[in-house]
């Protein structure tokens, strides 16, 4: 007696949710303009992140001669810029970090704006 009426309940209910899956998709169509669901609506940060990052082009300068000279973190976003290549000098900054404690270059300064912090070659 009581299968029955459960059967029956759960039926009920799986209608009912594909009712709203339905309606929830329209909506979603209509306000995200997707057509699906199935379609990520917010992309992880792996998938948004576009281009290359900046070691590849400053180890290329470090071979390059580039470093032979102490060069600024300034003078090295505009060499880049000079190849077509657009870094936020933050980014060099990191990167030149990672270089030194690499041992690909080495700095002189103190960081300061006064004394920026000069990499060459080692």
């Amino acid at each position: 007696m009581f299968g029955n009426a459960m059967k029956n309940n759960n039926e009920e209910i799986i209608s009912r949710l594909g009712s709203l899956e339905k309606q929830v998709e329209a909506l979603n169509g209509a306000v995200f303009g997707a057509s699906s669901t199935k379609t990520p609506l917010i992309k992880s940060r792996k998938t948004q992140k576009k281009g290359k990052g900046s070691t590849k082009p400053v180890k290329d300068l470090v071979q390059g001669g580039f470093f032979s000279a102490g060069k600024t973190g300034v003078e090295v976003q505009i060499a880049l810029n000079k190849r077509a290549m657009r870094f936020d000098v933050n980014d060099i900054a990191v990167t030149m970090m990672r270089l030194v404690q690499a041992g690909l270059l080495e700095r002189d300064g103190d960081g300061t704006p006064k004394n920026p912090w000069r990499y060459k070659k080692p």
